[in-house]
């Protein structure tokens, strides 16, 4: 069978490069994935394999068990695939059969049940048992429980996040260039009833690193990096400076000063945004979804001219932010970012880089804190209005 007949119908959706590099970093980082394939490289070495390959035989008998119980053997493997490196063709992968060409045939079923029982040797070529190997890695039954799972990028989420919306490469290529910049982040208060929380949001292109360098060549050849949208978030609860020296004097404790950073990643799909963030040292999460925004060219750029769309980029946003913060529970709050051009992103690499950028900034000083209604921009207001009668709550 040619692996280039494959009906994309019975092909998994995940690339097959992808998938053979996850499956050679597990290989390299997981103590049972590198025994399972040093036990089936040494078999394919030997006449004996019937020895070799029992624990083989014992891992794809539970794998075939799990996926389709009932079922005769051949017809459940013959319909699974596995990511192989292409013959002759350097970093191209491509999804092959599971069975090598003429292993198909149902007349083999008796000896397979013998093999997975144990009885007889394996009646499989050189080259299936070799993509039984991989496919038991890159399916995660070769002892799953015992082994753990590596991510082949250090920033997985952002990628399955894309994955899992079917975001297009124009949708992501557009963000890309509109997207990148610092904000002021604006919401009603949570813990603080009838104020404002007046934060600070970047969001940067990075270039996220491999945590796998592995090739099928054995040359050196690296796992591209791949462009990734991060997004930090930082905020800060002051002590009221107003009444901070009466409290003192009358021996009250004053309200300890607190920052939080929120780390995440947006992602767009159609024309809504999503920024999913996370706390990592309090471990509460966010989740915002912008359903409005304004795009345009900066009026502060210089000889603009006439505004042009690829110069374009998202001055105004604005939408709903859910998640959990500690005792409080669950909350869901307006927010409105309008987009500042005091801090620059260009070049930064790490979360690190942001959050120094932002706490050097005079806006991290003097417009980050909780803020009474006076001092929020009507603008700001007239929005928190608006989305408040866009959003209608079931059973309301």
């Amino acid at each position: 069978m040619n692996s280039t007949a494959i009906s994309t119908r019975n092909s998994p959706r995940r690339p097959a490069r992808d998938t053979w590099f996850q499956g050679q970093a597990d290989a390299e980082q997981i103590p049972e994935c590198r025994e399972l394939l040093g036990e089936v490289e040494a078999a394919l070495e030997s006449p004996r394999q019937k020895s070799r390959l029992v624990r083989l035989a014992r891992a794809t008998r539970s794998w075939l068990n799990s996926v389709e119980k009932g079922r005769g053997t051949v017809s459940v493997l013959a319909k699974h695939h596995v990511a192989m490196p292409a013959n002759n063709v350097r970093d191209v992968h491509e999804w092959h059969p599971l069975l090598a060409e003429g292993e198909d045939n149902t007349s083999r079923h008796s000896a397979i049940s013998r093999w997975l029982n144990e009885e007889t040797n394996c009646p499989f070529s050189t080259e299936t048992i070799r993509r039984l190997g991989w496919c038991a890695i890159q399916r995660e039954f070769w002892l799953p429980a015992q082994g753990k799972r590596r991510n082949i990028y250090r920033h997985e989420y952002y990628h399955q996040l894309l994955q899992q919306l079917e975001s297009t490469a124009t949708t992501r290529g557009n963000l890309h260039r509109e997207a990148p910049g610092v904000y002021q982040c604006f919401r009603p208060s949570v813990i603080y009833p009838g104020r404002y929380v007046v934060g600070l949001f970047g969001v940067a292109l990075l270039g996220d690193e491999p945590r796998h360098s592995g090739t099928s060549s054995g040359r050196g050849q690296a796992v591209p990096v791949l462009d990734i949208l991060r997004t930090v978030e930082l905020h800060r609860i002051s002590p009221d400076d107003e009444n901070s020296l009466p409290a003192l004097e009358r021996g009250l404790v004053q309200a300890p000063g607190v920052e939080e950073v929120f780390t995440g990643y947006m992602v767009k799909k159609s024309r809504q945004m999503l920024v999913h963030a996370f706390n990592t040292i309090t471990r509460s999460f966010q989740f915002t979804v912008i359903s409005d925004f304004l795009l345009s060219e900066s009026l502060e750029q210089e000889g603009s001219g006439i505004p042009r769309r690829d110069r374009a980029s998202i001055q105004m946003a604005s939408g709903i932010t859910v998640g959990l913060i500690g005792q409080v529970g669950f909350y869901s709050v307006p927010t409105v970012l309008l987009r500042v051009g005091s801090i620059s992103l260009n070049e930064v690499r790490h979360d690190d880089d942001i959050i120094a950028r932002f706490r050097e900034s005079r806006l991290c000083e003097n417009a980050v804190g909780i803020f009474p209604r006076e001092n929020i921009p009507e603008f700001v207001l007239r929005q928190f209005e608006v989305i408040g009668r866009q959003v209608v709550l079931n059973g309301g």
